[in-house]
């Protein structure tokens, strides 16, 4: 869970309003400042700041949000910053004065082809927010004092595949009323947008239990709000934010862990080779030698691809599996020729800690129950090759790419998890290999039908690609071309993802 507070500015102090009601405001603090102060103390990565008067129509309170930001360089906290940011001139003026996150909301109610663009002309940097009714399910704009023209339903499909790191959603209709968030409205809007949901309006706060933990429900005052940010930030929990100016901010879908970078190594005849749509295959060097490599700069996984093992119904090679696993210590996924309970076993006991399985899945789904219950869901990665066949549909191919199977890919992935999937490695056919970016439509609708992680794979090119990819909801981001050519490290493309705000594990010496 990602707990962010929130300082709502009126006037340059920091207020809280009920249902966005200026006449019934509340002052929480002289000084904003202040506050700030201490959440970067707390080691809180990121506060949601409002500029009240701007979203009412009256001028933005820049000087005061300069300060701010000022106060906080170089302490590792940063600012989201929302309120009144309705065109690209106030977006990237705000990005400009060094704001980590622009929240845009009445754009994206007016404009979504525009705020697409803004989005993938700052990836991972502009967040949507829906401010609904919860009773109505009305979108609200300008302040939440009109509504919008278009439903949630047009919106939410409007932002599948946006380069975002999160939507934001409130509930209107419980902000400030001290309630409780509206956490089915924010798992609603996350399923419908593929996007994770920071989740806002109506304020958890923490109570003391028994042994003296606060947790949501108290009302006491701020007093252990900073100690509780520490708690929080430290144990990751499932706890909410203490405090007069706190907001509990919750990613839905997927989980607040950090998102994953994973080099993956097609492998035959032993090499590591790398091709276009899985044709004209050059040659890459050692399956072990390269493993070690990105190893050592930091990649949360490696994925080996055995791609001729399907197609010539044969083992996987275990020889460069048990070499890579006594040089890479890092998790290990190897797919290709598993058609059997002793396969999985052999590569497991050969050091891979998970297995992918394609081809013989397809020719008998059974073989996932069989897999998940002998090894367990965390071992199973049903891998998962689409081509597009429409607008909106894709076909699930088999023997690299080579082979049509009739199935709807979105209907086979949920169909896999059901039957004991633990996780999705999903390769866009189309895209593969081309270093045009990732089908971000296949990715964001995958993403929206299971809540096991999916793995982007199919396309990167840059840094871009794969923020694009981590804001259409995937839990990690595969990647081949870029890394075998030299172009990016894992420890580069991870710090370009980071500084995005989307939350890596980063190594300290690399």
């Amino acid at each position: 869970m990602e707990l962010l507070p929130a300082i709502d500015l009126r006037g340059g102090v920091a207020v809280r309003l009920r249902q966005g009601d200026d006449a019934r405001r509340t002052t929480v603090g002289d000084d904003p400042q202040a506050l700030l102060d201490r959440y970067a103390t707390a080691g809180v990565p990121l506060v949601h700041v409002v500029d009240l008067d701007a979203a009412l129509g009256e001028a933005p309170q820049r000087a005061l949000v300069a300060r701010m930001i000022e106060r906080i360089a170089g302490r590792g906290t940063a600012i989201q910053l929302g309120g009144g940011l309705r065109d690209r001139a106030s977006i990237e003026a705000a990005l400009g004065e060094g704001v980590e996150r622009a929240v845009v909301g009445s754009l994206v109610a007016r404009d979504p082809e525009q705020f697409r663009a803004l989005a993938a002309a700052h990836p991972g940097r502009l967040v949507p927010a829906l401010d609904l009714s919860g009773a109505t399910g009305e979108v609200r704009i300008s302040g939440w004092r009109e509504g919008a023209a278009r439903s949630l339903a047009e919106l939410a499909a409007a932002l599948v595949g946006v380069s975002c790191p999160a939507v934001l959603v409130t509930d209107v209709d419980r902000d400030g009323m001290m309630g409780g968030p509206n956490v089915a409205l924010a798992r609603r809007v996350a399923l419908a947008c593929g996007l994770p949901a920071l989740l806002s309006g109506g304020r958890l706060v923490a109570r003391r239990s028994r042994r003296g933990a606060r947790r949501p429900g108290d009302r006491g005052g701020d007093r252990g709000a900073g100690a509780l940010f520490r708690r929080v930030h430290a144990r990751r929990g499932d706890g909410c934010c203490a405090g007069r100016a706190v907001r509990m901010s919750a990613p839905l879908l997927p989980s607040g862990l950090a998102r994953r970078v994973i080099p993956c190594l097609d492998v035959r005849d032993g090499r590591v080779v790398k091709g276009v749509r899985f044709q004209n295959l050059t040659d890459q060097g050692d399956p072990a030698e390269s493993a070690a490599r990105y190893a050592a700069e930091g990649a949360d996984e490696i994925v080996f691809l055995d791609i001729t093992a399907a197609p010539e119904a044969r083992d996987t090679d275990l020889d460069w599996v048990r070499r890579t696993a006594e040089r890479a210590f890092v998790p290990l996924t190897v797919g290709g020729g598993v058609r059997g309970v002793a396969d999985g076993r052999r590569l497991l006991r050969a050091g891979a800690d998970k297995f992918a399985v394609n081809s013989a899945a397809v020719a008998r789904p059974e073989l996932l129950s069989e897999l998940a219950a002998q090894f367990g869901s965390q071992c199973v990665v049903l891998s998962v090759d689409a081509k597009r066949r429409g607008p909106s549909t894709w076909e699930v191919v088999t023997h690299g790419g080579r082979k049509s199977t009739g199935k709807d890919a979105l209907a086979w992935i949920r169909e896999g998890v059901e039957r004991g999937a633990g996780e999705i490695l999903l390769t866009s056919i189309d895209a593969d290999g081309t270093r045009d970016g990732y089908d971000l439509p296949l990715l964001a609708r995958a993403c929206a039908a299971v809540e096991v992680p999916v793995i982007a794979s199919g396309g990167a090119g840059s840094p871009d690609h794969l923020a694009a990819a981590l804001g259409a909801g995937a839990a990690a981001v595969l990647a081949a071309s870029i890394f075998h050519s030299g172009e990016w490290t894992v420890a580069a493309i991870k710090r370009e993802l980071a500084a995005r705000g989307f939350p890596i594990r980063l190594e300290e010496n690399v």
